[in-house]
């Protein structure tokens, strides 16, 4: 009875062991077709257009802010004329993102990567009431320059034609890159000159189609969206 029962112990332990070497087996196999999948996904990337991302818009307005500041010497009275560069960005104060995306597929051999085509209308408005920026004197002189409205893209090769833009009563033509500092993709455009003291609202809308792979992010920027 004891021997048979060694037996008996012996064979599940065979067959656990057995169990234990198909799995590692189909394991292996699910790893090797996922590792290829993301392969096909990178190399349709590569080729084609990649994961998708869209952001925007943000309001950038350069400006120079000048004062006259002493310095101090054991002589006459000496004044410096300062001169320094900055940056205000601006969000919408509101924003909507209405899209629609059709989804398909991309085969290589066996393995298929997902694909789409995303088509949207973006509207919003910017709220611009006398904002906060930065500032070296109280009394300095401020020169604003010429205005940018930046949208950054996961990838600008999976624009679908020419996206359009209305600003205010303006029609805008887009030129590559985000125009956004550490931010390559994208698209910008430049605005006729605004004066930030002045309260004024201005309303924006936009028509875009992306092809991607594997995904798209859509980042809300707006105050209220």
């Amino acid at each position: 009875m004891q021997k048979t029962l060694l037996q008996k112990t012996a064979l599940i332990g065979l067959v656990l062991l057995i169990l234990q070497g198909l799995l590692l087996m189909i394991g292996g196999v699910v790893d090797e077709r996922h590792a290829r999948r993301d392969a096909v996904t990178r190399e349709i990337a590569s080729s084609h257009f990649g994961s998708q991302a869209f952001a925007g818009p943000v309001l950038s307005i350069p400006y120079v802010e000048e004062y006259e500041e002493a310095i101090p010497s054991t002589g006459q009275p000496a004044v410096a004329r300062q001169r320094i560069e900055r940056t205000l960005r601006l969000f919408p104060a509101r924003s909507e993102i209405l899209g629609a995306a059709a989804a398909g597929t991309k085969s290589r051999g066996l393995f298929k990567a997902r694909i789409f085509d995303w088509q949207a209308g973006i509207s919003g408005e910017f709220d611009i009431a006398a904002p906060a920026f930065e500032r070296s004197r109280e009394r300095s002189t401020i020169t604003w320059g010429r205005p940018t409205l930046s949208f950054a893209l996961g990838d600008p090769r999976g624009l679908i034609g020419t996206p359009t833009l209305r600003w205010g009563e303006e029609t805008l033509a887009f030129e590559k890159g985000s125009g956004l500092p550490n931010i390559g993709n994208g698209l910008h455009a430049s605005p006729a000159r605004i004066d930030p003291a002045r309260a004024q609202r201005i309303a924006y809308t936009m028509k875009i189609g992306l092809r991607g792979t594997d995904s798209l992010s859509v980042v809300p920027l707006a105050h209220a969206n």
